[in-house]
């Protein structure tokens, strides 16, 4: 989509007012136009967009598995939670992993066209 306004404001530069997310397609531009606003996200931004959301659901998922089976396994309370628990953060540890490799690797093959001006320039 950035990509698409940076060739609409180089055939109609008089519409840039009406834009409000950027033009620019680096890595910056790209979070401007997705979270709109010109920073980087936090460390929890990842868990309130949808893959973050489906991987804390399956690891809780994943868990709760552990725990009823260990209960039909008649393992104690203790057990119990502790298995789910543990279960539950390896799942979670998995996904944050599988993560950080598919952002990894998209931003190195991120090819950009059209950079962001320089550090203190106006976006």
């Amino acid at each position: 989509m950035n990509r698409i306004r940076h060739a609409y404001l180089e055939l109609a530069p008089e519409l840039e007012p009406y834009f409000v997310t950027s033009r620019y397609d680096d890595e910056l531009g790209v979070l401007h136009s997705s979270i709109a606003r010109a920073r980087v996200p936090g460390p929890f931004q990842a868990f309130v967009a949808i893959p973050g959301v489906v991987a804390v659901l399956d690891s809780v998922v994943a868990g709760a598995v552990v725990g009823i089976a260990a209960l039909a396994l008649d393992a104690g309370t203790v057990a119990t939670i502790s298995f789910g628990a543990v279960v539950f953060v390896l799942s979670m540890a998995g996904f944050v992993a599988y993560g950080i490799k598919t952002i990894t690797t998209y931003r190195r093959s991120l090819a950009v066209r059209f950079p962001g001006p320089a550090a203190g320039e106006e976006r």
